[in-house]
Order: structure tokens, then C-alpha cells, then sequence
């Protein structure tokens, strides 16, 4: 769940999300683990509040899972890197690793 793949409208209200290939039932707080990057930890609280203001479950110290899932990202880039064996998917790999130079665009 990150912003390339949500929909908004014009009032800013989600109108619906894209890109489901990697959908699975598994540990909720993993669909934080973007917006903790992109928005740090007072977004991240944010957004938890929201999300158990609508019916979802916040467990104690969800926070810091999100935050520690956030540190182990490059590994999983490299597990995905690995599986699908595309030259794209090992240099965005080799990237967050730091084992490459990040690309100035």
C-alpha cells in the first residue's frame, strides 16, 4: 500500500487502490511499512489512529514492528530480486542494499 497505487479524487478522498500481484493474507502491519517511510513516525501515528478509528486492529508496539519492517525492506527487495531474477529487480535490490550508487534523476 503505497501512493503510486492508491486513487484519489479531486477532494482528496481514496477512490480506489491498484495492483493487487502481491496480495495475500499475512501480517497487517506490512501495509504500513511504506507509509512509516514515506510520512515518519507522527504520519505513521496518524494513520493508525485512523485505521482503528474504522474498525481495524492496532496491537501494542505496532509501531515499532512497522518501524523494524521498514529497516529489513532491502532484504526483502533481494528476496523478490532473487525470485523473479530480473536485471531491474537486482538493481533496485543492489540499491537499497547500498551496495550501488543511488540514481540521481
Amino acid at each position: 500500500l503505497h501512493p503510486p497505487h492508491i486513487l484519489i479524487n479531486e477532494g482528496n478522498q481514496v477512490t480506489g487502490l491498484l495492483d493487487w500481484t502481491e496480495a495475500e493474507v499475512t501480517n497487517p502491519g506490512t501495509d504500513f511499512t511504506i507509509y512509516y517511510a514515506l510520512f515518519g513516525e507522527s504520519g505513521l501515528d496518524v494513520l493508525l489512529n485512523q485505521y482503528q478509528a474504522f474498525g481495524g486492529r492496532v496491537w501494542p508496539r505496532m509501531r515499532e514492528h512497522i518501524a523494524e519492517q521498514w529497516a529489513a525492506y532491502p532484504v526483502l527487495i533481494g528476496m523478490f530480486a532473487l525470485h523473479t531474477g530480473k536485471e531491474e529487480h537486482m538493481e533496485m535490490a543492489q540499491r537499497a542494499l547500498g551496495l550501488l550508487e543511488q540514481k540521481q534523476e
